[in-house]
């Protein structure tokens, strides 16, 4: 059987048994069609395509001689798949892929990214197969971390966010959403890959793509459609948001990751803060095109239009923008805040756009923005149209983020002296004033019911019962809002001293967060801490600075990286790593790595 394959044209032949060019081409515009994988006219190219696929596939054929000679023409032969004139059969080109990545991943990955024929599989993306095959590549694992570097560094040099960037943002390309799914899935997986940041950097350096897709957002091009737009701001929320998590949970994985992405963070944020004014302009064009939609009725309820993912992935951008950039809401125009207030009441039962909303109300009571407050409480009249909605309605949904948000309101004014615009207004507004002792009532209403969920929220340190609830600075409450006792008098002339009692109580077991991530050696493996954060650290700092690859500190932390290299590679030695690179001596090979670095920056 080896001695068969390793004659001239017989793996070829074999493979154009999966490829299978013998048919009609089809130039039909458009999207490629879902082939029928299962013709009944045509069962014996299909079971023959099959026991191709099987024979490189059984683990009882040890081909990897076979394959490694000849990887260059399979590669080709087997991308024959992709073409339109072919009536091949995805799934089984995918098996016999993730086995050539699984054999010489190397030899693989090197003929697919120098022959560009790994792009064309972009033009099916809407077939899951194909999607799965792409992520196997990008995600392929390599045995040495010289073979990773070198693997990203050829990704980067052939321009791989611009060809992803230019399937989803060419007006009225039908596979955009798709290839935005698939683009997505890949961030998603490539952000636990401890060498990754090196792409993610290079994403930075080449801030196009990120243009491209805020262009398309606001692109007035009538061939553009909604599902393409849609498609671009859900590839935007995923980098801006998903940058932000130090820490992630991935079913694959028993412990969380380290993120990857969140290297390139501030540097996304800080390009993207330009398109802040256009996102929010959007906001405002969809809200006055959006009037004339037809009513949506649901089981309990009925809205005049729907919401929609697209709109709801826009105020995910806008609020993650201001959130990491207070100072954006300078360059927000006035007419958002009627917007997004308005939306806050007449999307009663949303509570996924509330939670946004609030987290923009959150910015600007802490940055204490004035201007902002004037044209949402005085200019849209927000407070008096909230509280209008929570007397009329005692099951709306609201109800608990109007709580939220008018005990924000009461406990900044108690914080601020008596010239504050915030103070000053509520004063005066005579329905506050009604409201207010509402507010108080309902408030420990509230916690009275929740006490068996949240108990700390009602629990002091003196063991106060539940008659004499404080929602005042100072509070438990207020605290869990954000507050703290700021405005109380001192303890040690106005106030008695609180004696610490002892309590037993059983720890709880707390959700892993960003705020709040477990350290420890026992947290991950040394080989993600050390080896690839360290790394991107320090990529970063010499962009930043700027500083010469030559010298005695650069000379100190690449020894440093040579052991830490060697050491979490499977414990190698010196003598190990000269035996692998064929050397006498293994500063060849670091010295690659070195240099391979070095032309990135």
């Amino acid at each position: 059987m080896r001695d068969f394959l390793l004659e001239d044209g017989m793996i070829e032949i074999l493979f154009g048994f999966v490829s299978r060019l013998d048919e009609v081409p089809q130039p039909q515009p458009g999207p490629p069609k879902k082939r029928d994988l299962n013709p009944s006219n045509n069962e014996d190219p299909v079971r023959r395509s099959f026991n191709v696929m099987g024979l490189f596939v059984d683990p009882m054929n040890d081909l990897d001689d076979v394959l490694g000679e000849r990887m260059d023409p399979l590669i080709h032969e087997l991308f024959n798949v992709f073409t339109p004139n072919s009536s091949g059969n995805f799934y089984h080109a995918n098996k016999i892929m993730e086995q050539l990545l699984l054999k010489a991943p190397v030899e693989t990955t090197a003929a697919l990214v120098g022959s560009g024929l790994l792009w064309r599989a972009l033009d099916y993306t809407n077939e899951a197969p194909v999607v799965d095959m792409l992520i196997e590549v990008f995600c392929c694992s390599f045995p040495k971390q010289s073979d990773i570097i070198t693997f990203y560094k050829s990704l980067v040099e052939a321009k791989m966010f611009d060809r992803i960037g230019e399937k989803i943002c060419t007006p009225g390309n039908p596979l955009s959403p798709h290839v935005a799914e698939c683009f997505i899935r890949l961030i998603e997986k490539l952000s636990s890959f401890e060498m990754s940041g090196i792409l993610f950097i290079s994403l930075c350096r080449m801030p196009a793509f990120i243009d491209s897709l805020f262009k398309l957002i606001v692109s007035d091009d009538p061939k553009v459609f909604l599902a393409q737009r849609q498609a671009a701001a859900s590839v935007l929320r995923e980098l801006l948001i998903r940058s932000g998590e130090k820490m992630f949970e991935h079913p694959e994985f028993a412990r969380p990751m380290p993120n990857m992405l969140s290297a390139v963070h501030d540097k996304l944020h800080e390009h993207a803060k330009g398109h802040v004014t256009n996102v929010a302009n959007v906001l405002i064009h969809m809200d006055a095109t959006q009037r004339k939609d037809k009513e949506i009725k649901y089981s309990a309820y009925v809205v005049k239009r729907p919401f929609g993912m697209y709109r709801f992935a826009l105020v995910e951008i806008l609020a993650d923008l201001i959130v990491c950039q207070p100072a954006l809401l300078t360059n927000l125009p006035p007419q958002i805040w009627k917007v997004l207030s308005g939306w806050f009441l007449e999307y009663r039962q949303n509570n996924l756009y509330h939670i946004q909303f609030y987290k923009i109300f959150q910015v600007v009571i802490r940055e204490n923005n004035e201007e902002a407050l004037k044209l949402l409480l005085q200019d849209a009249k927000f407070l008096f149209k909230m509280i209008e909605q929570y007397r009329s309605e005692e099951l709306s949904c609201v109800r608990g983020f109007v709580i939220l948000i008018a005990n924000t309101l009461r406990l900044t004014a108690d914080l601020q002296p008596a010239t504050a615009f915030l103070k000053h207004y509520l004063i005066s507004h005579s329905t506050w004033k009604e409201f207010l002792p509402v507010l108080r009532q309902d408030t420990e209403v509230q916690l009275r019911r929740y006490q068996d969920i949240t108990p700390e929220m009602i629990e002091d340190e003196d063991d106060q019962g539940l008659d004499d609830l404080d929602i005042d600075i100072g509070s438990a409450y207020a605290k869990s809002l954000g507050f703290e006792e700021e405005s109380l008098p001192s303890p040690a002339t106005d106030a008695p001293k609180k004696k610490n009692k002892k309590k037993n109580k059983k720890k709880k077991s707390k959700k892993v967060t960003n705020a709040s991530v477990p350290t420890g050696p026992n947290m991950m493996s040394p080989h993600h801490t050390t080896v690839g954060e360290r790394l991107l650290e320090n990529i970063e700092q010499k962009e930043e600075s700027k500083e010469s690859t030559s010298g005695a500190s650069n000379e100190e932390w690449w020894q440093s990286m040579k052991s830490e290299l060697a050491a979490e590679d499977g414990k190698k030695t010196v003598q190990d790593v000269k035996a692998e690179t064929g050397s006498a001596d293994s500063n060849e090979w670091w010295g690659s790595l070195k240099q391979e670095l070095e032309e990135m920056q």
